[in-house]
């Protein structure tokens, strides 16, 4: 960018961070009369290019912040741009509510109707970051200590999904038609997260560095045979990476009939559509539907990145083993 274009745009990229700001400082809003006694907690986020899991591990964190204040909390994707809502349904629909319930039986229009509100600043807490709630996971299943304060806040976590972050039965449903489908009885399943391109290409500076496919194979043959399993479910974006996975491992390899992207450039995955009807709905039910999945494998492979996090997350624990590829973050 030139240096005289920088200098007459300053006022206005000054005013539009201004107001940026101003649009998600925290605020305590009274917006009714309705519970006098309660204070709701709106979980909202300033990032609207963010995957269903990473939304989920942003929800997990904040409820999470919201019932140690004593504070109720609601979800908020309904008046705030997401990559799940399409743009006509905004502030009509809440996205969140396509696939799970709201934290408690307290509705968020019941929540913008009351005496004491809190509109949160939208900010990710730790729980958002997936290296460091991987590695949270990770220390764990190396030490399977008890007692230990990884353990606790483990079991916390677990405790705060199963109650405050119910999956819709509807969306219940179809994920357990698909674990019936696909699933070997008897057999023992590692779970493959393998991102694909868009992080590679972009390089953002502070995510992690994505290893390549071939790399991916070739752990995931390595540890099937450390770890004794037999079949590998594999969860990823990229059309071509089914591909060479299933070059590797033949009728070993089973996967989710989902829309998967081939060449992205430089787009996030925010940014790519299919040509179907409901894409956006159905892009969030297919991810969750892998993520879920892979919580359900009896051993996991993986990258850091939020599908691990969240498989993590939702198996609570329960993995026999747990591998996370860490080439380090781009600068």
């Amino acid at each position: 960018m030139a240096k005289w274009y920088k200098t007459l745009t300053k006022p206005v990229r000054k005013l539009r961070a201004w107001r940026f700001e101003q649009k998600w400082a925290e605020r305590r809003l009274c917006r009714g009369g309705n519970n006098p006694d309660r204070t709701f907690y709106v979980i909202r986020s300033r990032i609207d290019t963010w995957g269903l899991i990473a939304c989920y591990n942003h929800v997990l964190g904040h409820i999470k912040l919201a019932l140690e204040q004593g504070y109720i909390p609601v979800v908020d994707m309904k008046n705030y741009s997401n990559t799940y809502l399409e743009p006509e349904k905004l502030h009509k629909e809440n996205a969140w509510e396509y696939y799970f319930h709201q934290p408690t039986d307290h509705t968020l229009e019941e929540a913008y109707r009351s005496r004491h509100v809190i509109l949160m600043d939208g900010m990710p807490p730790k729980e958002a970051h997936p290296r460091g709630q991987g590695k949270l996971y990770l220390d764990y299943f190396k030490r399977k200590a008890s007692g230990t304060e990884t353990e606790k806040e483990i079991r916390y976590n677990t405790k705060i999904i199963r109650e405050h972050m119910r999956i819709r039965r509807e969306v219940e449903t179809h994920i357990e038609q698909q674990y019936e489908k696909l699933f070997p009885e008897g057999e023992r399943v590692l779970g493959v997260l393998c991102r694909g391109t868009d992080i590679s290409l972009r390089r953002p500076a502070g995510h992690s560095v994505m290893p390549r496919t071939e790399e991916m194979i070739r752990r995931a043959g390595a540890l099937m045979e450390r770890w004794g399993c037999s079949r590998i479910f594999l969860t990823t974006e990229e059309a071509a990476a089914v591909e060479q996975f299933r070059e590797a491992f033949g009728d070993r390899l089973f996967f989710t009939d989902c829309a998967r992207y081939g060449d992205t450039r430089d787009k996030l995955l925010a940014d790519i559509r299919f040509d179907r009807k409901n894409d956006r709905y159905l892009r969030g039910l297919e991810y969750l539907t892998n993520i879920v999945l892979l919580s359900k494998c009896d051993c996991l492979l993986g990258v850091y990145v939020g599908g691990t996090t969240g498989a993590l997350e939702m198996n609570g624990g329960a993995y026999d083993h747990v591998e996370i590829m860490d080439l380090g973050v781009y600068q």
